[in-house]
């Protein structure tokens, strides 16, 4: 953490939510909330986040990170989280980080699930300025279905086989029975419901001029095809996916990078 990091609460529903603002290194021209990914691949692309908000401070972009309900070190249990309680969760950062930057444009960037939430969350904040998603979510039961495909190939890898079927799986959730657990994660009936519903073409509409979609090393059909439909700006950032691994990202200079490739040219835009 530097020494210009500042950390503190935001309420949110009655519960406090870990988050960081980092100020501009001169006076901000532009402010960005950060929205992180789901589960596991949170951990992996804590440091992306936090080198990438050091980099922007340098091209005078304040930002602020935070930790959803139910992850990291804010309060709730994750299990009884919900995509509208993260929603509730990204409206009441956004008003902070308004606080600090009351005469700044802001605008929203988040990584995969982070990215459709904050797709989502235009509806609900305002005016946001710029909107860049980094490998949103598409299409959310293609997602979880993929999810759970990878879960049971891990089954069968520790355990020589898969214990249960993927469409077993997927019509107890629908049915409201049980959890299953994604990297020790617990995805609930409520969860996974919510997440299957999210279609990223819904939002569309309230999406800000300056919205952008980055990929990660290679581009990916469904999402290539999307920005198509949507008419939105694409690009591509020579990074491995940094929600895989945190050591992909090497230090300041992957930050800078993403700063750089996959934030600035989205905020300049008009």
């Amino acid at each position: 953490m530097s020494l210009s990091d500042e950390v503190f609460f935001v309420l949110s529903g009655g519960l406090k939510l870990l988050a960081v603002f980092q100020p501009a290194n001169d006076r901000a021209r532009f402010g960005i909330l950060m929205v992180h990914p789901f589960g596991e691949e949170k951990k992996c692309a804590h440091r992306a986040f936090v080198e990438t908000a050091r980099a922007l401070a340098r091209h005078g972009v304040a930002s602020l990170r935070f930790d959803l309900r139910g992850c990291g070190d804010s309060e709730g249990d994750f299990g009884e989280a919900t995509v509208r309680s993260w929603i509730e969760d990204v409206r009441a950062a956004w008003g902070v980080l308004r606080e600090r930057l009351p005469d700044a444009p802001l605008g929203l960037l988040g990584l995969r699930l982070g990215a459709t939430l904050a797709s989502r969350a235009c509806r609900d904040v305002g005016p946001v300025r710029a909107l860049v998603m980094w490998q949103p979510i598409v299409e959310g039961r293609a997602e979880i279905s993929g999810e759970l495909r990878r879960l049971l190939v891990q089954e069968m890898v520790s355990r020589g086989r898969a214990g249960r079927r993927r469409d077993e799986i997927q019509s107890r959730l629908e049915r409201g029975e049980g959890t299953v657990a994604l990297d020790g994660y617990p995805l609930t009936p409520a969860m996974y419901r919510d997440i299957c519903a999210m279609r990223l073409s819904d939002d569309v509409p309230a999406w800000p001029a300056c919205a952008g979609i980055v990929q990660f090393g290679r581009s990916s059909p469904r999402i290539e095809a999307f920005a198509r439909e949507a008419r939105c700006r694409l690009g591509i950032v020579a990074l491995p996916p940094i929600w895989v691994r945190s050591d992909f990202i090497p230090g300041p200079s992957a930050g800078d990078l993403l700063a750089r490739e996959a934030v600035l040219p989205f905020l300049d835009a008009e």
